[in-house]
């Protein structure tokens, strides 16, 4: 039986740490691995509109790659996060493929800094430490994002399995900057003239937007890494 992944990234940021390959939202490509991608920008309904794309180009296994925001103090930029569990936003809890985690963790410890763990879906983003910390509290969550859940839901009803790789971009201590969310649209695109007109007028945020870039790259390289390793190792399909 021929298998083929299919990865759903948000950002078109995050899309040059898999492919060079130059992405239209909602446009799934083919890998010269044979695998599948598709852009699908934030959010839970756009993740899932996604997911069933690649769906119907016959994968047989989805995975959520991009970044994710940390909600616990020992996640730095950069960490990698396998969660084993997902939670929905509406309280629904999706459970990761082991036998691919597994791999891609005893593969990867020994490079990055890796932790398992609970993932939780937000509908919204959570700039704020309070908000973080408050989240982590109240349901033991490590990290948090906007698309996993959604395309483990997808995966569950089609019967396949599901991974989430992410990395860390921003840290619980961290307060993401007015002028990103105001300047990422809907399909994840950042809007560099919204971005440089909203910080002029917010000045103080120029620091913070030096500190989220940072943190970004470092996401962006980890996840470049496990591409990479990726390609080399064969994590999937040497078990289900």
């Amino acid at each position: 039986m021929n298998h083929s992944l299919g990865f759903i990234i948000a950002l078109q940021a995050e899309r040059t740490s898999l492919t060079p390959l130059k992405l239209a939202h909602h446009a799934p490509r083919q890998l010269s691995s044979g695998h599948w991608v598709v852009l699908s920008g934030t959010g839970a309904w756009a993740a899932h509109r996604a997911a069933r794309q690649l769906l119907e180009k016959g994968v047989t296994g989805l995975i959520s790659w991009g970044s994710a925001g940390a909600l616990t103090h020992t996640l730095q930029p950069g960490d990698l996060v396998l969660p084993e569990r997902i939670l929905g936003a509406t309280g629904d809890l999706y459970h990761t493929e082991s036998g691919w985690r597994s791999r891609l963790s005893d593969a990867l410890a020994t490079d990055l800094p890796l932790t398992g763990g609970l993932l939780i879906e937000s509908l919204a983003v959570i700039a704020t430490p309070a908000d973080k910390q408050f989240l982590h509290a109240t349901t033991t969550a490590v990290a948090v994002d906007m698309e996993s859940a959604a395309i483990a839901a997808v995966a569950r009803h089609a019967e396949i399995p599901f991974v989430a790789i992410r990395a860390i971009a921003d840290t619980v201590h961290m307060t993401l900057p007015g002028s990103i969310r105001h300047a990422v649209d809907s399909d994840g695109r950042l809007r560099m003239p919204k971005l440089l007109s909203h910080a002029a007028l917010h000045p103080g945020e120029w620091l913070a937007l030096k500190r989220l870039g940072t943190a970004f790259r470092s996401a962006h390289q980890t996840l470049h890494t496990v591409s990479e390793r990726a390609r080399v190792e064969h994590f999937f399909f040497s078990g289900p």
